[in-house]
C-alpha cells in the first residue's frame, strides 16, 4: 500500500478518510474485495484456478483490514479487530459516522445524562454501558474529558452509592475511565 498523509480515523473525519480509502484501494487493485463475496477456501470440488481466487480474495481482503486498521485511532482499532471482511468495516463506519444530525446527537447525549440504575442492578454491567455511551459521544465529536463521564455515572447510580459520590467530588485524586470500575468495587 502507498503512504499517504497521515489522516488517522477519529469519527470526526470520516468521510474525508472514507474517500482516502476509496482513492487508495483501486490503486493498488484491492478494490474488489468491497463488491465481490470470498470464494469458499477450498473443497473436494475446487479447482486449482477456484482454489488460487479464493487465497487471492482472502490475502487481499487481510491486507485491506490491516491498511484501514492502520489508520484508525486506538479506540477504533479495538472495536473493528474482529471484522472480517473489508466491507464490513466500510458498512458499519458508514452506519457509525455517516452524516448524524445534531438532533440525533443531543438524542444521545440525553440518553446518556438521564440513564439511571435502580437499587439492586449490576453496577459493573451499567458503568460498562455509561462508557461506551460516552465513547459513541466522543466519536461523534461530542467533547467529554474524563471527569464529566465519571461524575455523570456516579450521579446515576442508586442513592447507596452517594458515599462513593462524595468521595469523589471531595478528593483530590485523579479518577480516570480506566480505574474507576475497579474503585467502584473497592
Amino acid at each position: 500500500m502507498p503512504r499517504f498523509s497521515k489522516t488517522v480515523l477519529d469519527g470526526k473525519n470520516y468521510e474525508d478518510w472514507c474517500r482516502r480509502i476509496i482513492m487508495v484501494l483501486p490503486f493498488n487493485k484491492y478494490k474488489f474485495v468491497l463488491s465481490e463475496v470470498a470464494l469458499p477456501s477450498s473443497g473436494p470440488e475446487s479447482s486449482t484456478r477456484d482454489c488460487v481466487i479464493s487465497q487471492n480474495w482472502h490475502t487481499t481482503n487481510e491486507s485491506s483490514l490491516m491498511f484501514m486498521q492502520s489508520l484508525m485511532n486506538n479506540e477504533l482499532q479495538h472495536l473493528y479487530l474482529d471484522f472480517k471482511t473489508t466491507k464490513d468495516v466500510l458498512d458499519s463506519l458508514n452506519s457509525r459516522f455517516g452524516i448524524k444530525s445534531i438532533s440525533h446527537i443531543n438524542f444521545l447525549w440525553q440518553s446518556f445524562i438521564h440513564t439511571n440504575l435502580e437499587e439492586g442492578g449490576n453496577v459493573n454491567e451499567h458503568i460498562q454501558k455509561m462508557i461506551n455511551s460516552a465513547h459513541e459521544l466522543r466519536v461523534m465529536g461530542k467533547r467529554l474529558d474524563n471527569a464529566t463521564i465519571i461524575s455523570t455515572i456516579l450521579s446515576s447510580l442508586p442513592k447507596s452509592f452517594d458515599e462513593i459520590g462524595r468521595i469523589y467530588f471531595m478528593s483530590s485524586f485523579d479518577w480516570d475511565i480506566e480505574n474507576f470500575i475497579p474503585r467502584m468495587d473497592a
